[in-house]
């Protein structure tokens, strides 16, 4: 998912683990060069699954990623209100890391979460 500005990376599976969470860190470091079109972008990750135990919830979350689970039709945030996500910059630029809140909402928090 991409606008003129902001991309996420999302990495789908019917069952998460932390063998694909760690599959997505080592990915986050080829994305800017593999897709050069995109290498003035702020990336960010998320993981979504229909499965996704509590314990890779948390590992995804400290890896800095969004993360989603099938709720019905629906999905769910499941990320801590406290949750900051990672950016992640070419090379030459730093790592940073962002407040969910700001950054112009790309996934809609359901009230309450």
């Amino acid at each position: 998912m991409a606008n003129d500005d902001v991309l996420i990376a999302v990495e789908c599976k019917s069952k998460m683990t932390h063998d694909y969470v760690d599959q997505h860190v080592e990915r986050k470091g080829k994305l800017k060069r593999m897709l050069p079109a995109y290498r003035h972008h702020q990336a960010f990750g998320a993981v979504a699954a229909m499965v996704m135990p509590t314990d890779v919830v948390h590992y995804a979350q400290n890896q800095g990623f969004y993360v989603l689970v099938q709720s019905g039709e629906t999905l769910t945030i499941c990320n801590d209100p406290s949750f900051s996500a990672s950016a992640w910059y070419s090379r030459n630029q730093r790592q940073s890391k962002i407040k969910a809140a700001t950054l112009g909402s790309p996934f809609e928090r359901p009230a309450g979460a």
